[in-house]
């Protein structure tokens, strides 16, 4: 099963959903999809009846050019839809969940590249500027909430397979890890930020590693300004030497 929350615009999601059609599958997989279209109804046209169900609030989520406002109740929502994600997977039989965020594009060879680590638990990496301005960081850390040994963020910059302290956003996840009690929820005794921290340190606590796979890295869509020179440079074929 592949899915996500999604709170996106309309261009940035078709583009979503193409890298998601043209991922090579590995030999006899087959793949169902599954969205929580947040207060985003205009792009149920985009999918099929069965592949989507709309979700409603009143929470304002405000984004720009220099960054995403997150307050806690985004949090809540974003962490109970991923957590009823889980769920659906137990319940529909499902060997694997695969979360990808829906401003990420991916690799072709994405899904054939987290399967052939053959871990419980791997990502795929990609890098963003969360700040206008900043150098970019991957979705993955070392420690804590977002910290990194000294050689950490060159070395992820080669093709490789990573043990890692914490990850998420494009991540493969075998049903054991989620059988075992690994969710997204919050810990009553952690402080810090994210539904990915709290799954990070759940996976963690149940014995299972986190990896990050390096060798296809994702397109982050992070701002319109990102998504309008993706389009201008070629889009999803030039992206990716198509």
């Amino acid at each position: 099963l592949i899915g996500a929350p999604v709170r996106q615009s309309e261009g940035v999601f078709r583009e979503y959903l193409k890298s998601l059609d043209n991922l090579e599958k590995p030999d006899n997989v087959t793949i169902d999809r599954f969205f929580y279209l947040h207060n985003s109804p205009e792009l149920a046209k985009l999918l099929k009846p069965d592949e989507y169900l709309l979700v409603t609030s009143d929470e304002d989520y405000k984004r720009d050019e220099n960054t995403h406002e997150w307050k806690s109740v985004n949090l809540k929502i974003v962490t109970y839809l991923k957590n009823d994600l889980l769920k659906q997977t137990i319940e529909g039989d499902y060997d694997y969940f695969m979360l990808v965020d829906s401003d990420l594009i991916l690799h072709p060879k994405t899904l054939v590249a987290l399967f052939e680590t053959d871990k419980p638990i791997t990502a795929e990496v990609f890098w963003t500027k969360w700040q206008a301005g900043e150098r970019p960081t991957p979705n993955a850390w070392d420690l804590d909430h977002f910290t990194f040994y000294q050689d950490s963020i060159d070395k992820w910059k080669n093709p490789g397979i990573y043990k890692v302290g914490g990850t998420g956003a494009c991540i493969l996840i075998h049903r054991s890890v989620i059988e075992s009690g690994v969710n997204y929820s919050p810990l009553y005794n952690v402080s810090f930020w994210g539904e990915d921290r709290s799954f990070s340190i759940r996976a963690t606590a149940h014995d299972y590693e986190l990896w990050l796979d390096t060798h296809y890295p994702a397109v982050h869509l992070y701002r319109e300004s990102e998504y309008q020179k993706y389009v201008e440079n070629g889009g999803y074929e030039a992206a990716f030497s198509i």
